[in-house]
């Protein structure tokens, strides 16, 4: 759940920035919805990993379960890799100068 709070609150962050400092608008808006996206993405990956595990801890086949971990964990990895990138395109854009922009 942190994930989905850390990319939730980043997303007010940067959607505060974005009204408050016009020149920087078309970076933090856009890295902001993102930010958004991926919050909601990894606290509904948290929730299917949750099941996952509860399947393994069921008694369900290890065989069976594992082409889900692999694609929870592939999922995973695409949504930090988008937080992470909307992250550096915002800060990036806070430190454009406004005639930049």
């Amino acid at each position: 759940m942190a994930i989905a709070l850390t990319g939730i609150g980043l997303f007010l962050v940067f959607y505060y920035t974005a009204q408050t400092r016009p020149a920087t608008k078309p970076w933090t808006s856009t890295a902001a919805m993102v930010l958004l996206a991926t919050g909601l993405a990894g606290a509904l990956l948290r929730v299917v990993e949750f099941r996952n595990w509860y399947a393994l801890i069921s008694g369900a086949s290890f065989d069976s379960l594992i082409p889900l971990f692999q694609i929870t964990a592939g999922l995973h990895l695409a949504v930090a890799l988008a937080g992470s990138t909307a992250t550096i395109v915002a800060l990036y854009g806070l430190t454009r100068p406004g005639s930049l922009a």
